[in-house]
């Protein structure tokens, strides 16, 4: 049996993890458990283990502290981490520190089955021949050489994306796989990760969220549970096509698409205490984006626009002359009477009742 340690500072995690996982079945044994990577490097110090099962964020040690200290002290331990952060820089730094896999939380027993079969398997092989913790090294060399990839096609991919060229993009997303496969790296779904999320951060900060914008089809933890490169490349082709698709939706249409969209929303819910928040999740854009966004294609603000339609549903409702100014100003979506009264003299230079006694009876032919 291969020996196994979890590290996780929730504790009805790593009681799952003992409980619903047959650890014996795949050659392990979990020997020790722990909620802070403080207690498993006190552990790994006076102790051997042959894989840590680790989460990241811990209030003392991370899981990533972990990685670094089993690599820095060059132990032939394999670190696995299984984290609901699937962000940028701890794919990167999981690469720098040789983590064996990068699991994303919610658990998936069947994922986690195969990796760690995988695993076992290359423990089975190392043990077989020999291979010495320097060896071992060598094997590693050339990783930060393959994370460099990163950095230069990232780029020209998140570019050609937003200029909807779909060939390049499948093209430049097999170049870089193919580079990460000749360098026969261990880990070409973290790879690929790392890659999708250098993607996501980019149209992140020019204020487009991809999932969002895709419902929820710019998914980058499929690739975690297909091993494969051919898994890898398929699922993520079909990824990056189905994005660009979208964001085409968006260019040549995207103008009109975003702004018909958020003003059809708007209009089915000014009766409803809705934000610039609310708006710009319904549009897939993320609020800052927004902002700026209907100003520039509208010449007002969102606010501005939800005044003026909200009032303008109040006249009607004035002019039907069945409702109460105070349920008037309910059912277009203002919470206090007053404030009502004083955006609609503000807009329309008198109150609703002076409105209504005034403008209204002044139209009424049977007054006359």
């Amino acid at each position: 049996m291969f020996k196994l340690v979890i590290v996780d500072d929730e504790e009805r995690i790593r009681t799952g993890l003992k409980k619903f996982m047959n650890w014996n079945s795949l050659g392990f044994d979990c020997v020790a458990d722990f909620e802070d990577g403080a207690e498993a490097i006190e552990y790994l110090r006076n102790h051997e283990a042959d894989v840590v099962l680790t989460d990241i964020r811990m209030a003392q040690v991370s899981g990533i502290e972990i990685a670094r200290y089993v690599h820095e002290q060059k132990l032939r331990t394999k670190v696995v981490i299984n984290s609901g952060y699937a962000q940028f820089e701890y794919a990167k730094r999981a690469i720098e520190y040789k983590v064996e896999h990068y699991l994303i939380k919610p658990t998936d027993i069947e994922e986690t089955k195969k990796v760690f079969l995988l695993i076992r398997n290359t423990l089975h092989s190392e043990r077989d021949s020999g291979v010495s913790d320097s060896g071992k090294q060598s094997g590693h060399m050339q990783e930060e050489d393959l994370h460099a990839n990163i950095k230069r096609y990232g780029p020209i991919i998140v570019e050609w994306m937003k200029e909807n060229k779909v060939a390049q993009v499948a093209e430049r997303y097999d170049d870089f796989l193919n580079e990460i496969i000749r360098g026969k790296s261990k880990m070409l779904h973290l790879f690929a990760i790392d890659l999708f999320i250098e993607i996501e951060t980019a149209f992140n900060a020019a204020g487009i969220d991809l999932y969002k914008l895709t419902g929820g089809q710019f998914d980058y933890r499929k690739l975690s549970s297909k091993r494969g490169p051919v898994d890898i490349r398929r699922i993520g082709n079909q990824l990056l096509m189905e994005t660009v698709a979208c964001l085409a939706g968006g260019a040549s249409g995207s103008t009109s698409m975003i702004l018909g969209k958020a003003q059809a929303y708007i209009e089915a819910n000014y009766h409803r205490d809705i934000s610039l928040e609310d708006v710009a999740n319904a549009v897939f854009v993320t609020p800052s984006y927004f902002s700026r966004f209907y100003k520039q294609q509208t010449g007002e603000t969102f606010i501005e626009y939800l005044t003026r339609l909200r009032l303008g549903k109040a006249v009607e409702l004035l002019k039907q002359r069945k409702h109460k100014i105070y349920e008037i100003s309910e059912i277009v979506g203002y919470k206090s009477s007053k404030y009502f009264n004083r955006q609609f003299k503000q807009a329309l230079g008198c109150t609703p009742k002076e409105y209504a006694r005034i403008v209204l009876k002044a139209s009424d032919p049977t007054d006359e």
